[in-house]
């Protein structure tokens, strides 16, 4: 399952990342790259998606996922977005912390708790 993330279609996914990356369920990735504060980087969108792609496909358990810079609107509004603010469990300045469930474990979990 997990080195199907490599074939994901969705464009926002990060397919180039060595297969070791794929292969291990993480108790905690943090997210503090790319650069994303000017105009022409390119921000943190596929790395915050593919961060919660690689939490809630972990076979059992919980990742959590630490988001930097959550002072910009891009790490803002994709990290609650796309890690899901249900599952923020506290913010320390520009640092947000989500706890993601996997989502293999148990099947019919919605993307987004209510």
């Amino acid at each position: 399952m997990r080195h199907k993330m490599r074939l994901s279609k969705c464009g926002l996914a990060l397919k180039g990342l060595p297969k070791e990356v794929y292969e291990v369920e993480w108790d905690l990735i943090m997210v503090d790259a790319p650069t994303g504060y000017h105009d022409e980087a390119p921000g943190r969108m596929n790395a915050i998606y593919t961060a919660g792609l690689m939490a809630r496909n972990r076979a059992d358990g919980e990742t959590d996922v630490f988001v930097h810079d959550v002072d910009r609107a891009v790490e803002d509004k994709f990290s609650k977005a796309l890690l899901c603010q249900g599952y923020m469990r506290e913010q320390q300045g520009r640092l947000r912390h989500f706890t993601i469930p996997s989502h293999r474990a148990r099947t019919g979990r919605p993307f987004c708790p209510q």
